[in-house]
């Protein structure tokens, strides 16, 4: 294998080719590099989309005892006006208190 790699490179401004000699063994070291730093930014994306699935599943279940909160509150509002008409109809036949 020779030491020297040629990559050739279209300048996108003009179009123009450009010839661009480096040390194979430097352009294997930077290769290596550029494919570290692309599985390290995949494993941080799965990471992060892991934590966005955790904030979800914590924001349903807020969601859900705020739902059997409210549950529960109306249950109590019907059992305190369910009393008070019990309480009103035994003053009212049984003059009660």
């Amino acid at each position: 294998m020779s030491e020297n790699v040629s990559v050739k490179v279209i300048i996108e401004d003009d179009g123009s080719i450009k010839t661009i000699t480096v040390n194979a063994q430097e352009f294997a070291e930077a290769l290596d590099k550029v494919k570290k730093s692309t599985i390290d930014l995949k494993n941080e994306k799965i990471n992060f989309a892991a934590f966005a699935a955790g904030l979800e599943a914590i924001s349903n279940q807020f969601n859900q005892f705020g739902q059997v909160l409210g549950d529960l509150s109306a249950t109590y509002a019907a059992q305190i006006e369910a009393e008070t008409k019990l309480e009103q109809v035994m003053q009212n036949t049984m003059n009660a208190t």
